[in-house]
């Protein structure tokens, strides 16, 4: 091994100035930030992992929030609280928010709060619980600690209330009250009392959950950090003066917040030992909090296990706990630093039997697919549950149950919720259990340096949810008490800005929602006259899923398209080889090649082999699906030979979705109950588009899993789907992805409501659809926009729409105004041939 000189890591950090503000979203002339910890954090995770070819980050989906979000949250969060903690002392008042607001900005401005108030304010801060169910390496929960650091330094200068509390908490110890009576004193001797403040804050009020330990001990670094820049060497003093840190063991855990612990016995009627036992380990761990010497850590860590273990057979006893829950809750080790438990238990974890004030964090973003072992434990103990939710839906409903009645819940997530299929139960989980408070969608704005589309809610706890078997019930819920937040304050992010501008964006742009539009249905952040509007067009005609009766299909999923698609050479020299090759080969499109009213074919075709389900009215299906790969080699011998060079891959392929195996020469997945529509005439469109692009196809296309399609042989429809009101309807019931593009998903699909029409609109509607189809077959450059106006006209007066609702859509659309002004026209010449 060679050697070399390194610098002692103290003296290499000596050089570095820290700031003591980590998570404010001031600026500072500092060389190093403690929040630098964080971003070591998240490179850390994004590490590459030669054994699994993955990064850790996108393992855990772990992402560091930014500062300036951090800081809004915390505001937000506090705000809600501490506003309802003044609400209980003066009822009815309503000036208590800006108040807040002022106090918690970082400035010099004094606050304008009554010396009671002040008194309200400073035992709020002190009874409050806030935890951080993935804390990730601790950025909430040290933006918490340096926000009521402030709090307290404007409301209490002198430290005297601060201090006063933590007196009255000691006084009520019944063991251990002399030591911490001196702890007390020692602890606000230091410098301007902000260690005093920062110690009982996090010891007392702050709380930490995170599957990765590493995270968890960067969590407790950042803490002792914040500390540490609290105090002023003194060479006079042992130790210069400076405090033995903390121990942080069981205020930051290692664990999985999602599993708890299945109680088998009611908590109230248990033997009266093990409450006298929890206590007991509640005190030992109160005093390793403050321990400062290895052997009286040592000694106390050796009779929290004795406790622990002696709990677990009470428990066990008593039929509290299984046996296999008891001696998992006894193993679990919170000063074993490379080890997470498997469970999460607020009371065993962190002493703590009433619920959080608040919750708020960033929780991980890992999808469907990486949590198959997870579900079924998800299925049964949350109401949220669908086979398709990612996990972050879990973490809402977690945090609901960690919460009081009253608590305050705060999350940054993916806004996929909102209106996915998944996020149903979420919606009316989050609406019917609480009052929303605030709801800003980012879209695509960069938030996160890899995950696209995140939001920020604000919710309030109002119910109960720990008991799902009553929130699974049918009988609808009891009216709640109307209050001030049955209005959301809501906001759509627009580009411009930046992520750092967004506390002031807020605040200038955002709106009221009801909270009754927040329907399980669907949550839209839209103003309510464009809600209303998208009612009326809702009300207007039927659901295009109820009017086709269901049908819309997607095309095939090959598994390997190198081998099953092949250019139009190879096509016929397969045919050339052997002729039964042509019953296989099929006209094939893509997505990218569906345009806006024409299809840009690249004439490639599909060897279409099914797998399973032999149909007996084709004998080239029923030849080519599960029959034996010799009769498949001798039907099909040039198809065999051209997919033999393919043959390693295709055999590596995954099993198919219903567990059956299937043949390697087969496609990965088709639907045998439509594989006939494909021939059939139909509308196509892409599953990603800009502005509508839905295509008439009458050639027997074969579509790829990167289109959609409905059979029909109503070509008017192309019009209406075609149309800029439906572009603007589907715009609103569906999520953009980055860069503004709409997802074709049936779930949205099926929503656009198709007007009633007579046969003379519905025959007009066809003969400008079929006039703009052959121009593009023509000239795919053909300028059509006159036509297009033309049906714009129709289809508007169709769904009722006044002139000024449809000029509405139009500048909601932001087109140009030749397109806007030709579709407005073409309405008032419409209009004067209706008569209207």
């Amino acid at each position: 091994y060679s050697q070399a000189a390194v610098r002692p890591l103290i003296s290499l950090l000596d050089r570095y100035k820290f700031t003591v503000a980590e998570n404010t979203p001031l600026e500072q002339e500092v060389a190093l930030d403690p929040e630098l910890l964080g971003h070591v954090f998240e490179n850390l995770l994004a590490a590459y992992n030669p054994e699994t070819g993955a990064v850790a980050r996108k393992t855990t989906g772990s992402f560091y929030t930014p500062r300036s979000v951090v800081d809004f949250m915390v505001d937000e969060s506090l705000v809600t609280y501490l506003g309802s903690r003044l609400e209980e002392k003066c009822p009815g008042c309503s000036d208590a928010e800006p108040r807040l607001r002022r106090l918690l900005a970082y400035t010099d401005a004094s606050h304008n709060f009554s010396p009671e108030d002040v008194s309200t304010l400073v035992e709020a801060i002190n009874e409050v619980r806030i935890l951080d169910p993935a804390c990730g390496s601790g950025a909430f929960p040290l933006g918490v600690l340096h926000k009521l650091v402030s709090l307290l330094q404007k409301l209490d200068p002198g430290n005297a209330a601060w201090k006063a509390r933590q007196v009255a908490n000691a006084d009520r110890l019944e063991v251990g009250r002399d030591a911490a009576f001196a702890a007390i004193e020692e602890a606000f001797s230091r410098d301007q009392g902000d260690y005093a403040r920062k110690l009982y804050l996090i010891e007392n009020c702050l709380y930490g959950v995170d599957i990765q330990p590493i995270a968890v001990q960067i969590a407790k670094l950042r803490c002792f950090v914040s500390l540490v820049v609290e105090q002023e060497p003194d060479d006079t003093l042992p130790n210069r003066g400076i405090l033995p840190l903390p121990n942080l063991e069981t205020n930051f855990v290692a664990a999985n917040t999602l599993l708890g612990l299945q109680r088998l016995g009611q908590l109230a009627l248990r033997d009266r030992a093990i409450d006298e036992k929890e206590e007991e380990l509640r005190r030992v761990r109160r005093r390793h909090f403050l321990a400062k010497r290895w052997p009286q850590k040592k000694e106390l860590r050796a009779r929290d296990k004795e406790l622990r273990q002696e709990l677990a057979t009470l428990l066990e006893t008593s039929q509290t706990l299984s046996g296999p829950e008891a001696k998992c809750l006894a193993g679990w080790d919170p000063y074993h630093a490379d080890l997470w438990a498997d469970f999460f238990d607020t009371e065993w974890m962190f002493s703590l039997r009433r619920g959080f004030d608040i919750v708020l964090g960033n929780p991980p973003y890992v999808r469907q697919e990486e949590i198959k072992e997870l579900k079924p434990r998800f299925k049964g103990d949350y109401f949220c549950y669908t086979g398709t939710a990612d996990l972050y839906v879990y973490f809402f409903e977690k945090a609901f149950d960690l919460l009081r009645p009253g608590g305050v819940l705060c999350f940054i997530s993916s806004n996929k919720y909102f209106r996915s299929g998944y996020g149903e139960k979420l919606r009316q989980f989050l609406a019917e259990n609480g009052d929303v408070r605030l709801l800003i969608d980012f879209g695509d704005a960069p938030v996160f340096s890899a995950i696209a589309y995140p939001s920020i809610v604000l919710v309030r706890k109002t119910r109960e949810t720990r008991e799902k078997a009553k929130l699974r019930s049918k009988k609808p819920a009891p009216p709640r008490t109307p209050s001030a937040a049955s209005h959301v304050k809501v906001l759509r992010w627009e580009p411009g800005p930046t992520i750092e501008e967004f506390p002031e964006v807020f605040r200038d742009k955002s709106f009221e929602l009801p909270q009754r539009e927040l329907t399980p249905a669907g949550w839209r952040l839209e103003r309510p006259i464009k809600l209303a509007l998208l009612e009326k067009l809702r009300g207007a005609g039927t659901p295009l899923g109820e009017y086709v009766g269901g049908k819309f299909y997607y095309g095939v999923k090959t598994g390997l398209n190198e081998a099953f698609v092949v250019d139009r050479a190879t096509r016929d020299r397969l045919i050339a080889e052997h002729p039964s090759s042509a019953a296989v080969l099929k006209p094939y499109l893509r997505g990218r090649e569906i345009k806006r009213w024409q299809i840009l074919s690249q004439d490639l075709w599909l060897i279409f082999i099914p797998w399973h389900f032999p149909m007996q009215d084709d004998p080239v299906i029923q030849g080519a699906s599960v029959a034996a790969e010799e009769e498949f080699k001798k039907k099909y011998p040039a198809v065999f030979n051209h997919l033999s060079k393919f043959r390693p891959s295709l055999a590596s392929r995954a099993e198919a979705e219903t567990g059956i195996r299937y043949e390697w020469y087969a496609l990965q997945r088709w639907r045998p109950e439509y594989w006939k529509e494909f021939g059939r005439t139909k509308i196509v469109y892409p599953d990603i588009y800009e502005r509508q692009s839905f295509a008439w196809d009458d050639s027997g296309y074969f579509l790829a899993n990167t289109c959609y399609f409905v059979p029909t042989t109503e070509q008017w429809l192309m019009g209406l789907f075609n149309s800029l009101v439906v572009e603007w309807f589907y715009g609103l019931i569906s999520n953009r992805v980055r860069g503004g593009y709409l997802r074709a998903f049936t779930d949205y699909m099926k929503q656009v409501p198709i007007p009633k029409i007579g046969k003379a609109a519905q025959k007009d509607i066809k003969s400008e659809v079929r006039t703009i189809l052959d121009a593009k077959r023509k000239d795919p450059g053909a300028p059509v926009g006159d036509l297009e106006a033309r049906i714009e006209g129709t289809v508007a007066h169709l769904y009722g729409l006044t002139e000024d609702e449809f000029s509405s859509i139009l500048s909601d659309l932001d087109l140009p105004d030749p397109v806007r002004l030709g579709a407005l026209n073409a309405y008032r010449e419409t209009a004067k041939e209706l008569g209207r």
